[in-house]
């Protein structure tokens, strides 16, 4: 038995343990969250998930009850067409009293959503979504970024924080509503206007409550097609084999040379190198194929462990086993 031989061996054992666990898992809540506060629905959700999200998260929803108090999830929906999703309805009450078997890492997360990636803002025509990228379950080390699946796993860096992510988008509707081609005329884009002046009075008010957030840098040590990169301590990179490295973008779309690719990632798992490892099986991930997706999951799923995130482990696990589905809200899907 070859070394890549034995090594899928024992993974594929792991994960069907893991598999098989967490379709019989319920994930029904032990008393009701209706007489809880954001805060403490945050911290049910963090509990869930075993991963601290950013403490501006319940400021950003101060924020959106200021703009619509009645309707929080829509505070976006007048000025830039984007709805709050994710987590934020979690904070609104709206899974106080839900008792499904899906597991809660699965709302709001698309096929090819990372295990680090949380959607918290969604767009419907294109399937844009943005939301906090946590490199590690501690959350110190985070940013915003987004991307269309329609169009493939390309991340946008939008900034290291949600406040400054709706700015950027204001900005950059302003520069639309500026050219040639503009949709929007006439009433409609008076009213377009009043609507983002709203949102950005608000900025105003919060962003400098925002900024007193600290915020812990993000030390990328290999960078990756999907655009993020891995944190990860340095001590965790290793050098990959010279005649693979510039030409990775391209064989790992390759139907040949990918299982290089996975090669190479299991020998720098084996040398300890995890980060490297976990840079390699992303840029596999992002190809999108259930095979390639599949391969690189069991890489990984060790360097996780090896990098001390094991949650991201379990939300990869319950990830694949509804790799298929065609949900996104699971109140949807357990209804």
């Amino acid at each position: 038995m070859t070394l890549l031989q034995g090594y899928f061996r024992s993974i594929i054992k792991i994960v069907g343990i893991s598999t098989g666990s967490l379709l019989r898992r319920s994930f029904s809540f032990k008393r009701p969250l209706m007489d809880r506060s954001p805060k403490q629905r945050c911290e049910w959700l963090e509990q869930q998930l075993q991963v601290s999200f950013p403490e501006e998260i319940l400021l950003f929803w101060e924020f959106a009850k200021s703009l619509r108090p009645l309707e929080p999830l829509s505070a976006l929906e007048d000025s830039l067409g984007i709805y709050l999703v994710g987590a934020f309805e979690i904070l609104s009450g709206k899974f106080d009293t839900y008792s499904g078997e899906i597991p809660i890492s699965l709302h709001w997360r698309y096929g090819l959503d990372p295990p680090e990636f949380f959607t918290l803002l969604a767009r419907g025509e294109d399937r844009w979504h943005a939301g906090y990228y946590i490199d590690a379950p501690a959350g110190k080390s985070y940013c915003v970024t987004s991307y269309s699946a329609n169009d493939g796993l390309q991340f946008n860096f939008d900034g290291r924080s949600l406040f400054s992510a709706v700015e950027r988008y204001l900005d950059d509707k302003e520069l639309i509503n500026d050219e040639d081609d503009v949709v929007l005329t006439g009433a409609e884009l008076v009213e377009s206007k009043k609507a983002c002046d709203k949102v950005r009075k608000a900025l105003l008010k919060y962003q400098p409550l925002a900024k007193k957030i600290q915020v812990g840098k993000r030390n990328v040590v290999e960078k990756t097609i999907d655009g993020v990169g891995v944190v990860a301590a340095k001590n965790a990179v290793g050098e990959i084999d010279k005649s693979i490295k510039k030409k990775i973008p391209y064989m790992v779309w390759s139907d040949t040379d990918y299982e290089k690719v996975m090669q190479e990632a299991v020998r720098l798992q084996a040398l300890g190198k995890a980060a490297t490892a976990l840079k390699l099986a992303k840029d596999l991930w992002q190809v999108g194929d259930e095979h390639r997706m599949r391969k690189a999951a069991s890489v990984m799923v060790e360097a996780y462990k090896k990098l001390a995130r094991l949650p991201f482990d379990k939300i990869l696990g319950e990830h694949l086993a509804y790799l298929n589905r065609e949900w996104l809200d699971i109140l949807d899907a357990s209804s």
